[in-house]
């Protein structure tokens, strides 16, 4: 992602990257879905706002590593899984 797109990111760091967003956390389990940029253009919404407990997120970083270690016909499965279980069923 274009580095001036993140600048309003102060205080969190990358935890995810999947193909049309990134995922970024801080300290505090607050979670921003970031949209690339032609998406967030698209459909006029930057980013999405999530809170997680100490639970979810260490459902939310298990399913990640899980993504990052599988094939590619199997972490779209579990980017799926991760968005409709996980992030679909936090309050925005």
């Amino acid at each position: 992602m274009d580095p001036e797109y993140e600048d309003d990111l102060t205080g969190y760091r990358l935890l995810a990257e999947f193909p049309d967003y990134d995922l970024y956390v801080n300290d505090e389990n607050s979670v921003i879905q970031r949209f690339n940029e032609g998406i967030a253009n698209s459909w006029e919404e930057f980013d999405l706002d999530f809170s997680f407990d100490q639970q979810e997120m260490a459902n939310l970083k298990q399913a990640i590593l899980l993504y990052e270690h599988s094939d590619p016909i199997q972490a779209k499965k579990i980017q799926k899984e991760i968005e409709m279980q996980i992030l679909g069923e936090i309050d925005e």
